[in-house]
């Protein structure tokens, strides 16, 4: 019968206790655990079980009200939780242009479970007027784009498809909002297109 060394050893004050596998053996991160009647059980806590990952490089424009949501420039990245427990790290680069200067562009996290959308809590508290936002960019010119990159940490406790995607606001006014692009959008090499990627990785808790 081959042996199991555990590199460290955590009780817990039910009287349940926590094996941490070695690295050697091809178990890094993963671990023994017992509840209170000395019941063993196998995790994989911190483990990265799955990686999706959606690129848009398509162009698109939108005219907006300032200060509103708008979700038209969004796309969509799918992912199936395998547990309940698990929990879904979402990265957000999104590349954003409004039409005149000194606008602000804003982003929104959003997701999608079973038809129904909700922003989710990765935004500014609540006071007063003010916009509730992720992440914000002041757009110096129209012939330049803003990389809008934000991170979070979801609690979805499903094993439905998620689909993560986002909302946008332009303050200080309305205008058009193009995605991928500067508004100016120039056809000469002095302008650039550019791609906005979402990714979600779905990590063992």
């Amino acid at each position: 019968m081959s042996k199991i060394q555990a590199n460290q050893i955590q009780h817990t004050a039910n009287g349940a206790a926590v094996f941490t596998l070695p690295s050697s053996d091809g178990t890094s991160g993963q671990f023994l655990k017992t509840n209170a009647s000395g019941t063993l059980s196998f995790g994989s806590g911190g483990k990265i079980l799955q990686v999706v990952s959606a690129t848009n490089d398509a162009y698109g424009s939108v005219d907006t009200t300032k200060n509103t949501y708008v979700g038209s420039l969004s796309f969509d990245c799918n992912i199936t939780p395998s547990s309940t427990s698990s929990l879904i790290y979402v990265i957000y680069d999104i590349v954003l242009s409004v039409e005149v200067d000194g606008r602000e562009v804003t982003l929104i996290p959003t997701k999608t479970v079973s038809g129904t959308t909700s922003v989710l809590s990765r935004i500014g508290a609540t006071g007063g007027s003010r916009t509730r936002v992720g992440v914000s960019q002041i757009s110096d010119s129209k012939h330049s784009a803003c990389t809008l990159p934000m991170t979070l940490l979801d609690s979805p406790s499903t094993t439905s498809q998620i689909t993560y995607g986002f909302y946008h606001t332009l303050q200080h006014g309305g205008g058009w909002v193009v995605r991928n692009a500067s508004f100016s959008d120039s056809n000469n090499s002095d302008y650039a297109r550019y791609a906005s990627t979402i990714t979600a990785m779905e990590v063992a808790a």
